[in-house]
C-alpha cells in the first residue's frame, strides 16, 4: 500500500510498520453485549477507563 497513516493526535509519532493500528475503537465492556460475548460488570463498580 502507498498511503501513510495520520495519528488521531498530531502530538503523537506517525505510526511505524511494526505498530498495531485499530481501525475502530474498542467495545465498552461495563455493560452486557450478548453479541460480543461481553458480560459486563454487573454487580461491581466498573472502571471504563483502566487500561487492564
Amino acid at each position: 500500500y502507498n498511503f501513510q497513516l495520520k495519528p488521531y493526535n498530531p502530538e503523537h509519532k506517525p505510526p511505524s510498520v511494526k505498530d498495531l493500528v485499530y481501525l475502530e475503537p474498542s467495545p465498552g465492556f461495563c455493560e452486557k453485549n450478548a453479541r460480543l460475548g461481553i458480560q459486563g460488570t454487573h454487580g461491581r463498580q466498573c472502571n471504563d477507563t483502566s487500561i487492564g
